[in-house]
């Protein structure tokens, strides 16, 4: 099966891009492993559930209304 056909990379996606929307860093971090790495593009690359945790804790100090395009996504497994 693609990954683009797989309904639990879908629902992780979902998941993810809510909890930005939400700007609910529990829920982010629940879409990693626990030593996994967000790399953001402003940000740069934050390890772990407190890594991930802070850096939404920031995205929402400096803004609002955020919206979010996945545009290119991979999990390293």
């Amino acid at each position: 099966m693609a990954d683009r056909d797989n309904p639990n990379l879908h629902a992780l996606l979902r998941s993810f891009s809510a909890a930005i929307a939400a700007g609910d860093g529990e829920a982010l971090a629940d879409c990693f492993t626990p030593d996994g790495i967000y790399d953001d593009y402003f940000f740069g690359p934050r390890e772990g559930r407190t890594g991930i945790i802070e850096m939404i804790y920031h995205f929402y100090q400096g803004g609002r209304d955020f919206s979010l395009d996945l545009l290119g996504h991979f999990i390293d497994a």
